[in-house]
Formats: structure tokens, C-alpha cells, sequence
């Protein structure tokens, strides 16, 4: 049986990571706004054009949509990628998260990753996208902090894909798309360290 060179591996990882990325880049949250209002939703709230940041534009229901949209665009480069094999899976849900990250469609701008994530994860390793989300669930309830709850899920993410065993390719995924979200947060951080950040049902105009 003949293995695979360096060269191709190399080749199904580029693959993977560019079907992710081409995915993920797709702002239906900046699409939904447009649409409905013909604002540009960057230009409210915390810039970004994830769920959160619609749902402050347009209300919760949109809200939702766009999350469950972030979600499936992860998922589905994550379903698409494993027809080509495990390693490519594992390049476009790290793909998928940059891609939503920084939008080229955007000029680099975009949203934090996390619904992306959850949905690339879900495919991915559903084990590990469930500790994470119950540790989003479980920091929200006792800070009633999403951005709180968003850094424990990212964490979670790369902590438990080690702790479970999971292929090196999807550790490194996660532990780099987990980054990734920490660090679309580090605003988000600031403002906890001062005791500055919104709160569920508390938050600021």
C-alpha cells in the first residue's frame, strides 16, 4: 500500500484549510442586515458581524438565524473536506473559523468564530464540541457574560481535544481555531478585567 507523500499530505491540508476559508468567509450576518436595513451592521455595536452583533441590530430572532447560518458554514466545509480525508477535515473547521475571522469579502473584517466553530467541531469532534458547550452554558449562567462563556468554550475546545485522544490534526485545529476566538475576544477581555463588559439583558446602547 503506498503511502502518501509529504508533498500530497501537504497538498489535502492546503485543500482543506482553503475550502474552509472560502466557506467560513461567507458574512451572512452582514448580508442579513444589509438586506433588511441597508446599514452595514460594522458600523453598530462592537463592529463585528457574528449573531450577537446582529441580534443587537435587528433583534434575537435574527439574531439566531445568523448563528445557526455561522454554525452550518463550518459544519458543512468539515462534511465536504471528509470526502477527501481526516486531515483535510481538520484544515477547513480551522479554515472555516478563519475564514469567518477574517472575511476577504470584508476587507479582513468579520466576526469572533464561535458559532463557526461549534458547527465545524460538531462534525469533527462532537465530543469535545459538547464539553465545550457546556462550558459556555455553565459560565454564562454564573456570569451572565456570553464573551465570558465564548473564552471557556474556546479553551474547552483545545483542552478536551488533547485530554480525549483525538488525531493530532484535529488537536492542532482546535487548539489553533481556539486561539483564534481568544483572540478576536481580547477587547472582550479588557473590558471583564475592569468589570466593564455587558451582560445578558444588561446591556449598554
Amino acid at each position: 500500500m503506498a503511502y502518501p507523500s509529504l508533498s500530497s499530505q501537504g497538498m489535502v491540508l492546503i485543500v482543506g484549510l482553503l475550502l474552509g476559508f472560502l466557506l467560513g468567509s461567507v458574512p451572512f450576518g452582514y448580508v442579513l442586515v444589509k438586506l433588511r436595513t441597508g446599514d452595514d451592521v460594522r458600523g453598530f455595536g462592537s463592529g463585528n458581524t457574528g449573531a450577537t452583533n446582529v441580534g443587537r441590530v435587528l433583534g434575537r430572532r435574527a439574531g439566531l438565524a445568523v448563528l445557526i447560518a455561522d454554525a452550518l458554514k463550518g459544519l458543512a466545509a468539515v462534511l465536504i473536506a471528509l470526502l477527501i480525508g481526516p486531515a483535510a477535515a481538520a484544515a477547513a473547521a480551522f479554515g472555516a473559523v478563519a475564514g469567518h475571522c477574517y472575511s476577504p469579502w470584508l476587507r479582513g473584517r468579520g466576526g469572533k468564530g464561535v458559532a463557526t466553530m461549534f458547527g465545524a467541531f460538531a462534525i469533527l469532534a462532537p465530543v469535545c464540541a459538547a464539553i465545550a458547550a457546556i462550558a459556555l452554558a455553565t459560565v454564562v449562567a454564573l456570569t451572565r457574560t456570553m464573551s465570558a462563556g465564548s473564552l471557556a468554550a474556546a479553551a474547552a475546545l483545545a483542552v478536551s481535544s488533547w485530554g480525549v485522544g483525538m488525531p493530532f490534526e484535529t488537536t492542532l485545529a482546535a487548539l489553533l481555531s481556539g486561539l483564534l476566538v481568544i483572540w478576536r475576544h481580547r477587547g472582550n477581555i479588557q473590558r471583564l478585567r475592569r468589570g466593564e463588559e455587558n451582560r445578558l439583558g444588561k446591556e449598554r446602547s
